[in-house]
């Protein structure tokens, strides 16, 4: 009882509201646990990164003071779509595909903008309305709506449209809103349409139409039934309704469809069009390896595991625990052997990150803490009933990284936490510790198998600068469980095919079939595959995200602008048709900078760690 009534106390202490220095909570030994409700959007920043018209890019169109870019926006730029974000219709219509959010207040705009939306369309636009989208009849050939909490499936008939064209499994033809298990789902809108609007999409629980097609001239425009924020940044948030169709290792697109949807119809438009991979060179699949050496996992098959990889030229990342003391959970302690094995598995090139230092299941109930106790002061235990004693989340998160730091002599960047924990202050308490990235969710609880910016404290409005790295296979809950490699091939061939990458964490274990598993999926692998670090991964990741691109004819040509970050690049954009030759522009020319293509891709490679502005010529 106790213990119950502790974590209530701290569960009413979370809903406390403070301001202070713009958005970090107070840290000291005396703060107690408390929120900082999100307030405002990415809109500010979105515009700021994106305010400059994109040649043949899309645009968002914010034409509300309450519409949000963030949904689109990370939908675009998961697909690879170059992308502005404006308040301004001109500049909106001077792209390929413009994308209007709404909020809660209908969109009518006069005659005037009706009619050059319209022409936009019959010229070759794609037009993509959000509902309610009253008085735009002649636009979208909707005459009623019919709003409801109920709906808890959206199904696409694929073969009905050209942008669905990526929608090519079960588990993204038809998706889960909601569960039955909740009382009520998102808001979607049931559109009543007249003859012209073709219903591509449809809510199978009454069958009424979710999204409209009205061909214009050359163009279309599309209305969706349902806010983009519930189907993108809902569930990276882990807010959504229950949606999730598994628990892990399994196939769980419903988060990017979207993103498959836009990029298939920023394709169907006119020609030539570029898009940004999301892999990079002239690679197909991306694999980032990972191991738990913690709870379950036997630091004797460490070196086997290493020497394994060692052998395929193959580094992984290796999320250490730094328990301080025996205790209910089994594993490894903190002492001068772990070390000498961390050193090892530094010397050899792999990766060391964080796994926090009790391992306990209850991380997300434990108070906030200071980030600067000191290591020797924290030495917290998780009891036979599974509570931890005497930890924070900040101890958690810094002390480990710490001494995993010193004994080592490398920089700790990574976190992973226990069973899948993910408290609300996760992004504030790993960027006051000094993370870069986290991958401690499933993609099945995400409903996205592709890295994103972990939301600040779990609003679906702002972000953290904290990467996510969802795992698509995991054996948390059986670390010395054997290994089905088919299923972990079957599952990464789909992960690979929407162009996202497959995190594998594969607890190291002297159980044989683990090792034989973890062989025979490393020689399965296609050579256009490569298998990185988790570290490696999100630095790439990182970098995909600050790159800003647009393309123009010139004459027979194709111009590709690139502007890239400070580091070493090696990005690739497809380009709509095959490129029979590619070179850099003058002016664009310097050392350890060069370009190459083949087939319909154009690869960027930067070797000096400079920024990049170059002009490629196609």
């Amino acid at each position: 009882m106790r213990r119950f009534l502790f974590g209530a106390v701290s569960l009413a202490m979370l809903a406390l509201v403070v301001w202070w220095a713009g958005g970090l909570p107070r840290l000291g030994r005396s703060t107690p646990p408390v929120v900082l409700v999100p307030t405002g959007s990415e809109n500010g920043r979105l515009f700021q990164k994106h305010g400059r018209r994109v040649l043949g890019g899309a645009a968002v169109l914010l034409m509300g003071s309450g519409h949000q870019a963030l949904p689109a926006a990370r939908a675009l730029g998961q697909a690879g779509v170059p992308f502005s974000v404006t308040h301004s219709l001109e500049e909106a219509l001077l792209h390929r595909m413009v994308i209007i959010p709404v909020d809660d207040h209908s969109l009518r705009p006069g005659p005037e903008v009706l009619a050059r939306l319209k022409g936009y369309a019959e010229q070759g636009g794609i037009l993509v309305l959000q509902t309610p989208p009253d008085l735009l009849q002649t636009l979208t050939g909707i005459y009623a709506e019919n709003p409801r909490r109920t709906r808890r499936r959206l199904a696409f008939r694929s073969a009905a449209d050209e942008g669905f064209k990526y929608l090519d499994e079960p588990e993204e033809a038809e998706i889960r809103l909601a569960s039955k298990r909740t009382a009520e789902g998102p808001w979607t809108h049931g559109l009543l349409a007249a003859s012209q609007a073709s219903p591509i999409a449809f809510f199978p629980d009454e069958g009424q139409p979710a999204i409209l097609r009205v061909r214009h001239g050359a163009g279309a425009v599309y209305t969706l039934g349902f806010d983009l924020k519930d189907l993108v940044t809902r569930p990276r948030s882990r807010r959504h309704f229950d949606a999730g169709r598994c628990r892990n290792n399994a196939f769980e697109p419903s988060g990017d469809v979207m993103a498959l949807v836009l990029r298939g119809w920023y394709e169907s438009g006119p020609k030539p069009w570029v898009r940004l991979r999301s892999f990079p060179g002239t690679l197909r699949g991306l694999l980032g390896l990972s191991h738990n050496l913690g709870w379950g996992a036997e630091v004797d098959a460490v070196e086997d595991f290493s020497r394994a990889e060692k052998a395929q030229a193959i580094q992984a990342t290796y999320f250490v625990q730094t328990k301080a003391a025996k205790d209910y959970l089994k594993g490894p302690l903190f002492d001068e052997d772990l070390s000498r094995t961390l050193r090892s598995l530094a010397g050899s090139g792999h990766e060391l990150a964080s796994h926090s230092v009790a391992h306990g299941a209850d991380l997300h109930l434990n108070p906030l803490g200071t980030p600067d106790v000191p290591a020797k002061d924290y030495r917290p235990e998780v009891d036979e009933e599974g509570f931890t004693r005497d930890a924070t989340l900040l101890g958690e998160l810094s002390v480990s990284r710490r001494l995993i730091e010193s004994a080592a002599g490398v920089r700790v960047e990574g976190f992973r936490s226990a069973f899948r924990r993910d408290p609300d202050f996760l992004d504030e308490g790993l960027k006051v510790s000094g993370y870069r990235y986290d991958s401690s969710l499933p993609a099945c609880q995400t409903l996205t198998h592709a890295p994103f910016f972990l939301p600040h404290l779990r609003s679906m409005d702002l972000e953290s600068g904290i990467l996510e790295l969802p795992m698509s296979w995991d054996d948390e809950n059986a670390p010395e469980g054997a290994l089905d490699f088919s299923k972990v091939l079957s599952l990464f061939r789909k992960v690979s095919n929407n162009e996202t990458p497959f995190v594998w964490l594969a607890h190291p274990s002297l159980a044989p079939a683990k090792k034989v598993a973890l062989d025979r999926v490393l020689n399965s692998l296609p050579a256009d595959v490569a298998v990185w670090p988790l570290g490696r991964v999100a630095e790439f990741w990182e970098t995909r995200s600050l790159v800003r691109f647009s393309y123009a004819a010139s004459g027979s040509d194709l111009v590709l602008s690139v502007s890239a970050p400070p580091g070493r690049h090696d990005l690739s954009f497809e380009v709509s048709g095959p490129v029979s030759s590619c070179s850099l522009k003058a002016g664009s020319k310097r050392p350890g900078v060069e370009v190459s293509c083949s087939g319909r891709l154009v690869v960027l490679r930067s070797s000096d760690g400079s920024a990049v502005e170059v002009s490629i010529r196609l």
